[in-house]
């Protein structure tokens, strides 16, 4: 339903093996069905994990996507020039198009 990271089911299957992860299946508000990728309520986020920075945009996007739905997601990243660029011959979007984001 948009932009994922090349072989994004393996990146999550492998998180979900970790114990990380739980992945459910979900009915959308359009009617289709899918996955749904959440953190495990059992783990503790680990920010050493992560620099200064990387917390302080993960803080944004969280803060900026926690009360979107799904379909409002799917459409936000339809509207980056990223999706807008690569969609009609199903390219590669390259991490560069990060920089050109309007969405969050």
């Amino acid at each position: 339903m948009g932009p994922v990271p090349y072989n994004f089911n393996s990146i999550f299957e492998y998180i979900a093996n970790k114990n990380e992860l739980v992945i459910y299946c979900t009915t959308f508000a359009d009617g289709g069905v899918g996955e749904q990728f959440k953190p495990n309520p059992d783990k503790v986020f680990d920010k050493g994990l992560f620099s200064k920075s990387e917390l302080q945009v993960l803080e944004f996007v969280a803060d900026r996507l926690k009360s979107a739905s799904t379909t409002e997601i799917v459409k936000i990243s339809h509207n980056e020039k990223a999706w807008l660029d690569n969609q009609e011959e199903q390219k590669f979007i390259d991490y560069n198009y990060s920089f050109d984001l309007v969405g969050v």
